[in-house]
């Protein structure tokens, strides 16, 4: 899975509200999956380096499920510390 254009930095939003219109609205539409058949069917592991809300590994798991996957599970490395 790719990202096809530059987005604005969730970091810098001003809010969850704000993170989740970008997740869904400007990062959802740019996520492309290479090989749908890759994933067809299959359960598929998505790691991820630092955990802040979950909004981009869920927008990563909708594309790999809207291409087919059957199920799709993340591993983090890092949790932000809420705040």
């Amino acid at each position: 899975i790719r990202r096809t254009r530059h987005l604005p930095s969730m970091m810098s939003a001003t809010g969850f509200a704000e993170r989740r219109r970008i997740a869904e609205h400007e990062l959802r539409p740019s996520l492309e999956v290479l090989d749908e058949g890759a994933v067809s069917g299959k359960k598929v592991i998505v790691f991820d380096d630092t955990f802040t809300t979950g909004l981009t590994l869920r927008e990563v798991a909708l594309a790999l499920r809207g291409a087919g996957a059957e199920e799709v599970c993340g591993v983090t490395l890092m949790r932000q510390p809420w705040r």
